[in-house]
């Protein structure tokens, strides 16, 4: 049986994705919106898994459809 496959992301994948702009906004997301934080490959390497920053994205809509539901339903 073959081991699940792991997908990683580094930063330019986020950023390409359009997922982050920068660093510092980055940071933000991760300190007050609860994205993953990733991990250190390297000494100068951190990588996210992609399944968990593609389950935050998922969250985040789910998140605004809830609100946008609820913002016309009142």
């Amino acid at each position: 049986m073959d081991a699940p496959q792991i997908r990683l992301l580094r930063f330019a994948d986020l950023k390409a994705a359009q997922v982050v702009t920068s660093w510092p906004q980055l940071k933000r997301l991760v300190e007050k919106h609860g994205f993953p934080a990733g991990y250190m490959l390297s000494p100068a390497v951190r990588v996210w898994d992609a399944n968990a920053v593609e389950d935050w994205l998922e969250s985040r809509r789910r998140a605004a459809a809830q609100a946008h539901s609820e913002a016309v339903g009142a």
